[in-house]
């Protein structure tokens, strides 16, 4: 007998190390925005040998620890999403990053100026925001700075104008009693947005970008701005843009 416990040992680590290690595959993780931009629907491929999936929204927050399906509707805006697989210890995931894309400082003049920039836009690819000379590149322009009377300075979209500058019927809406750039996480639906929107100083505004000039699509895009300055006819701001086209989600911090 006490040849065998030490007989049985061996065995047992024998067997032990003779299991195979589970390897796992990240996941395939593909989205569709719903809800007219309130919602990332997230989809994966079911990963071989996965006993279950975790979802962590912004690195820390576990949406489900024992989930096992391989779809998620997301309803609430957030800056990063990681699907994590697992098998017993063995992990692998992958990670979609949702955050606005921030262009500290961006300057533009009112429309009164002549040969200075006179809107803004951002770069669909990349999501900078850059000031736009109306002279040479208006199909660039997704807002021009109006300051001729009687209008005080204001978003304008390119359509308000007769001809129109390009096709992008772009609206603004003051997120309002919001001075804080950060606490705008989340741009509100179509049909509460103005194509002639008064700005002001430390105000917020979230921005719809209509591409097509066809009310929503998930074409479109979605932005925030901050008002960070007004010295005459110069302007300043701050903005975030949300790179997944027809997600309303702008968060930032």
């Amino acid at each position: 007998m006490r040849y065998l416990l030490p007989v049985l040992g061996a065995l047992l680590v024998l067997i032990v190390a003779c299991q195979p290690v589970v390897t796992l595959d990240k996941p395939k993780v593909s989205w569709a925005v719903k809800d007219q931009g309130g919602t990332l629907e997230l989809s994966w491929d079911a990963v071989t040998d996965a006993d279950g999936y975790k979802v962590y929204f912004d690195g820390s927050t576990t949406a489900d620890t024992t989930l096992t399906t391989t779809k998620l509707a997301i309803t609430s805006a957030k800056k990063t999403i990681k699907v994590e697989a697992y098998s017993g210890s063995e992990t692998n995931d992958s990670t979609l990053n949702v955050t606005g894309l921030v262009t500290s400082t961006v300057t533009v003049h009112g429309i009164s100026v002549p040969g200075v920039d006179n809107a803004f836009g951002f770069n669909t690819t990349t999501g900078i925001g850059a000031p736009v000379d109306l002279g040479n590149a208006p199909l660039a322009a997704d807002f021009i700075m109006e300051d001729r009377a009687p209008d005080p300075m204001s978003f304008w979209s390119p359509t308000s104008y007769n001809p129109a500058y390009n096709s992008k019927d772009n609206a603004a809406a003051l997120a309002s009693g919001i001075t804080d750039f950060n606490a705008l996480r989340d741009c509100p639906t179509p049909g509460n947005y103005n194509t002639k929107t008064a700005i002001s100083a430390n105000a917020v505004y979230s921005l719809w970008i209509d591409v097509t000039g066809d009310g929503y699509s998930t074409d479109d895009h979605f932005a925030k701005a901050q008002v960070t300055s007004v010295s005459g006819a110069a302007v300043t701001l701050k903005v975030a843009y949300q790179k997944i086209a027809g997600l309303r989600w702008v968060a930032t911090e």
